[in-house]
């Protein structure tokens, strides 16, 4: 095959938007700050976008993650629905953390109120291959609960999260500049570098527990970031987490 026709090819598959690399970021609350933010797609002449506010759009979940795991002192109390269950681990003395978290999970279901509202597990959110999250998952689809969580008593802490309930999108994009562009090199133009723009098109929603996923033309850019704004959850009490993952697509089987 000719290198033009190579070339042709991998052109015409890049523009169909395919094998996306979907890449998570890490935050989606307020403006871009930082010139490195968002995700880069300098790359890709399409890109895909999503914002998930649930993992499984017909099951609502929240998370209790214990940020500080105190496995001697702390009593960490989780409220579901109004109902507090707690679990002190002065009485437990669990092993370590990850059984700290899996003793906090099997005593919410067993409680005999809120263990029939939702199933709590043990999971590891950070991927580091230790318990550190009690997922909590609605028993009853199309239906939500909230969720609150305090420790007490010792230096535990917990922070607690909801899916969101609506959620509205801003797509920011990072203009790609060349040397030349920027005048550092032969002062062809000498443009100023602008970090964040946000297009008259890049405004969506609100929308609901179904989420938003899209392609752009990403050509030119070199950078992506979704901000998830408006953000409700639940209750108020928990934060209300936005899923925002955007997908660079290059050529097929490459990654």
């Amino acid at each position: 095959m000719s290198a033009g026709i190579a070339l042709t090819r991998e052109l015409g598959v890049r523009s169909q938007g395919r094998e996306p690399v979907w890449v998570q970021q890490a935050s989606n609350t307020g403006t871009p700050a930082q010139s490195n933010d968002g995700v880069v797609v300098s790359e890709a002449i399409v890109s895909s976008a999503l914002m998930a506010l649930r993992i499984d759009p017909s099951v609502h979940t929240s998370r209790v993650e214990i940020t500080t795991a105190d496995l001697t002192l702390t009593t960490y109390t989780v409220t579901v629905d109004g109902t507090a269950v707690d679990y002190d681990a002065s009485v437990e003395l669990p092993a370590d953390a990850a059984a700290l978290v899996s003793g906090i999970a099997q005593a919410l279901n067993d409680d005999a109120t809120v263990g029939p509202l939702v199933t709590a597990s043990a999971v590891d959110a950070n991927n580091d291959g230790v318990f550190d999250t009690v997922l909590i998952v609605n028993a009853a689809l199309e239906t939500t609960h909230t969720t609150a969580a305090s420790a007490s008593g010792g230096s535990g802490v917990v922070v607690a999260d909801e899916d969101a309930t609506a959620a509205s999108l801003r797509v920011w994009i990072r203009p790609k500049y060349r040397a030349q562009d920027l005048g550092s090199t032969d002062n062809v133009s000498g443009a100023e570098r602008v970090n964040w723009v946000l297009p008259n098109n890049g405004a969506f929603g609100p929308f609901d527990f179904r989420g938003f996923a899209e392609r752009f033309n990403s050509s030119g850019f070199d950078a992506i970031y979704l901000e998830a704004h408006t953000v409700t959850g639940p209750s108020g009490t928990g934060i209300a987490r936005v899923i925002a993952q955007v997908g660079p697509c290059g050529d097929e089987g490459a990654g």
